[in-house]
This record gives C-alpha cells, structure tokens and sequence, in this order.
C-alpha cells in the first residue's frame, strides 16, 4: 500500500474498539499514520489525541484545527440554525485569512468535521474563498443527521451506524432542537467489545440526565441502557426489531415531538422509518390492501 504524504486526524474514539485492547490502543495505533506523513492535521481540541501526538515526537509539520485558541484552522461565533433550520454559521480563521461560512448541516461535531475539511484542502494550496465555496455547497448525505418533517413532528434520522461518540453527538443534537418531547430510538452500538455493558448503560444514565423524555430501545445491547434510563423513572421501551419500534413510536408520538433514530448499521434502524412511511401511506390510502 502507497505510503501517504499528508494526513488528518479527527478524535480518538470507541468505534470498532471490539479489535484493541482498549482506547490506548486505538490511539496508538491511529498515531502510526504519523510514521509516514510529512504534514498532519490534527484536532486540537482533542486532550487524548494529542496527548498521543506528543509522545509520538511527530517531527513532521502539524496543521492544527480547532475551535480553542491555538488552532491555526479555527471556528468561531458559531451560530447553530433554529428547529427549522438545517445550517450552522461560524466564522473560518485560516492562515491566509478568514472568511463567513453557512454549513448546511447541524450538529456542533460538523463544524469540526469542516475545519478537518478545510485543512485537509489548505494542505494542497487550496484559499479560505475556495473552501467557503465547498463547504457551503455540501449538504450532506443520505441516513446521516437528515431532519424529516412528518405532519407537525421531526425526525433526526441518523441511521447509517453508531458509536459512544456519534451517539452523544446525535442525541445532543435531539436535545438542540426538542420543542416538545424528545424521544430517542435507539438500536445497539455494535462492535464494542468487552466494553458493551458499560458503554450502553452510561447511555441510558446520561439520556435521562440531559433531557431525553422517551426511550426507545432495539436490540440485546441497548436493553442496558434501557435499564439506566427507568432506573431514573424515564419511560423506556424495549423490542428486538426496528420495526416494532416504529410501530411504538407511532402510537405515542404528538405534535412538536422530536424524534432521533440511530443505530448500528446491522440493526437497520432505517426500517423504523419505511414502516412509519407505510402506516401513512395506508391511511392517506383508507387503509385497503
């Protein structure tokens, strides 16, 4: 395999942790990429990254990113959109200049998402104008952080796949945007290893702490969190299929409701939204077969 010249590296997280020993691992192994690089963009705001960073004595060039002061790619005065409103507006700082950008995404981690896109261009000489134009013009991708409006209450569908760290983006994204209840459907992290339990069961402490009002559960792993989250009298759901959750969710969702559905990939959390898609259609239809 080609050896790169350039690399990014975004944050040292849980996914696929089920193949490490543990976190340190992960680390560790994410720093070989500094082995061959001779310019490397790295996420400042990242204690545990660069901490790594530095052991590694990484005598390549380092492009850092970051919302702290410090970073030479940095965003500040950012601004998410309101409810109805799928942009994020921050300020780029660049090394040669600065310029306003409107994302057309939400979510506090697609801003560090587009300062690592915006360094990882900056590396091939690309201007701050440039990649204001590119950010701007991406509007994402399908299964991941797309807002539904469904007759008066939202879906956050976020269903291509989930880990530790995706999870607590998305469901602070849920709590961003709830109007009235937020309800979160949620299918197993997968791939996590001996650290499964544990991983799960904070989920479902830290949901009932930060304000998720409904609990959906799907699948053998996400029944701990489940567990936490009645612990701390919050009204849970437990079933094994996404579609049973769908038909869940239909019988309790109301008006300014907000919805997050995730999961990993091999839960297909998407089948909570086709079989919410075909109760509406057979009732706009009269309910015939």
């Amino acid at each position: 395999i080609a050896e790169p010249d350039f690399g990014v590296l975004t944050n040292i997280g849980l996914a696929h942790i089920e193949g490490f020993k543990d976190i340190a691992t992960v680390r560790k192994s994410k720093m070989e990429l500094l082995d061959s690089v001779g310019l490397a963009a790295v996420n400042l705001d990242d204690e545990f990254l660069m901490e790594g960073v530095a052991v590694a004595v990484y005598q390549g060039r380092l492009l850092r990113f970051g919302l702290a002061e410090g970073a030479d790619i940095r965003a500040t005065d950012v601004e998410p959109g309101k409810r109805d409103q799928r942009e994020t507006a921050f300020r780029l700082h660049m090394p040669d200049g600065e310029v306003p950008v409107k994302l057309g995404l939400t979510g506090m981690f697609n801003v560090y998402n587009a300062l690592a896109a915006a360094s990882a261009t900056y590396m091939f000489g690309i201007c701050a104008e440039d990649i204001k134009e590119g950010l701007e013009s991406f509007k994402g991708v399908p299964m991941r952080m797309e807002l539904k409006d469904m007759r008066g209450y939202t879906i956050i569908s976020d269903v291509y796949n989930a880990n530790p760290s995706s999870m607590e983006e998305a469901v602070k994204e849920l709590i961003r945007l709830k109007k009235a209840r937020a309800i979160a459907v949620l299918g197993d992290m997968l791939e996590l290893g001996t650290y499964s339990e544990t991983a799960h069961s904070r989920l479902g402490r830290w949901m009932a702490d930060i304000g998720v009002d409904v609990f959906i559960a799907v699948g053998a792993e996400m029944r701990a969190a489940a567990r936490e989250f009645s612990a701390a009298g919050k009204e849970a759901h437990v079933t094994d299929s996404a579609e049973e959750a769908g038909s869940i969710m239909r019988t309790m969702v109301h008006e300014d409701d907000t919805v997050l559905v995730k999961g990993s990939r091999s839960m297909r959390m998407e089948d909570v939204l086709e079989s919410n898609n075909t109760h509406a259609a057979n009732k706009e239809g009269g309910g015939g077969i």
